[in-house]
C-alpha cells in the first residue's frame, strides 16, 4: 500500500482513456463506410475493382474516416469537431490537387469529403436541437 493508503487495486487501469462520444460517432460512421465498401466490391479485393466509381468513392470514405478516427483517438483532449473540420479541410485541398490525376482519384477524394462532411454535420448538431424552420415561421 502506498503512503496515502492508495493500494495496488485502487489505481486506475493502465492504457488510453475510453473514447469520447465524438470518437464513438466517428467509429460508427467508419464501420458503416466499411460495410458499404464491402457491398461495393461484392466482398472482392480492392485491387480487382479496377477503379470502379462506386468502389473508389466507398474506399475514399473508409480512408478519410479511418484517418479522422486515428486523429481523434490519439488525444482525449482534442475537440472531435475541430479535428473533423481540419481533416475535412485537408481532404478538400487534396481533392483540388487530385483534379489533374483523373476521375478515379477525384471520385476517391469526393467519397472521403462526403463522409467527413456527414461527420462534421452530425458532430456540429450533436446535443443541439435541429432547426425545423426559420424564426417566426
Amino acid at each position: 500500500m502506498g503512503c496515502c493508503g492508495w493500494g495496488g487495486t485502487d489505481r486506475p487501469p493502465d492504457g488510453p482513456p475510453p473514447p469520447g462520444p465524438g470518437a464513438e460517432l466517428i467509429g460508427r460512421h467508419r464501420s458503416q463506410a466499411a460495410v458499404e465498401l464491402t457491398a461495393a466490391t461484392g466482398g472482392g479485393s480492392l485491387c480487382r475493382a479496377d477503379g470502379q466509381p462506386g468502389v473508389k468513392r466507398s474506399e475514399g470514405a473508409v480512408a478519410a474516416l479511418s484517418e479522422l478516427h486515428r486523429a481523434v483517438t490519439r488525444s482525449s483532449t482534442e475537440d472531435p469537431l475541430g479535428v473533423a473540420t481540419t481533416t475535412l479541410g485537408s481532404w478538400r485541398l487534396q481533392r483540388a490537387d487530385a483534379e489533374h490525376l483523373g476521375p478515379v482519384w477525384r471520385t476517391y477524394r469526393d467519397g472521403g469529403i462526403a463522409a467527413l462532411e456527414a461527420v462534421v454535420e452530425e458532430l456540429g448538431t450533436k446535443g443541439q436541437p435541429l432547426a425545423l424552420g426559420t424564426p417566426g415561421t
